[in-house]
């Protein structure tokens, strides 16, 4: 049997704090992805709008749209953050940078092609989705595939999309190095005064 000492479990508040805070940084990055793919719909198909509306209906719908871009990208950063909590009890500073990593490589690439997808729908019906979408599970899969294949630039829009995730991805993960507040400081800010821990506790370590 390890001996304790040899045990992962390390308790530490700014730990925690430095993973937290690298997630928050993440999350305004989703939360931007996901208004971009908003704001390009509204712009390329603004001349299908009502011809009263104008930029205040556009923002008014941008506005509206946080509010169901805002559960998507927690629910994104949820692995991560459950990370993070773990990794204010285990002295395993990697697991939640991979975590964050791998959900960051994912949700790029996930999200540019709903929205691909999602321009082509609206394109076509007028509507991002609605009962039409039950015809990809009737219809002949090979035969709207050759569709798409003639009639969108598949080839490009396929580069664009890697491209595009590539260098979000990249971009992503080097913003999450950078702290704002360092992890001395972090301590310090934990244990001034020996006073109470967050949680209300004492002699907590940090």
């Amino acid at each position: 049997m390890p001996s304790a000492s040899k045990l992962p479990y390390s308790p530490s508040w700014s730990r925690f704090a430095d993973n937290f805070q690298r997630d928050l940084k993440v999350w305004l990055v989703f939360m931007a992805a996901l208004s971009v793919c908003r704001a390009a719909i509204i712009f390329i198909f603004c001349d299908r709008m009502d011809p009263d509306s104008g930029v205040g209906t556009a923002l008014v719908a941008m506005a509206n749209g946080t509010r169901f871009d805002a559960p998507v990208a927690t629910a994104w950063l949820l692995p991560p953050f459950l990370a993070s909590i773990a990794s204010g009890f285990l002295d395993m500073p990697r697991i939640a940078a991979t975590v964050r990593k791998v959900v960051a490589a994912i949700f790029f690439p996930v999200t540019f092609f709903l929205g691909i997808v999602t321009y082509g729908f609206f394109k076509e019906f007028n509507d991002q989705f609605n009962h039409f979408i039950l015809n990809a599970i009737y219809d002949d899969i090979g035969a709207a595939l050759a569709t798409v294949w003639k009639e969108h630039p598949v080839i490009w829009a396929s580069a664009g999309l890697v491209a595009g995730s590539v260098a979000l991805y990249l971009g992503t993960t080097r913003l999450a190095e950078k702290l704002n507040v360092s992890r001395q400081r972090l301590e310090r800010l934990t244990s001034v005064g020996k006073g109470p821990s967050l949680c209300g506790c004492r002699g907590l370590p940090h």
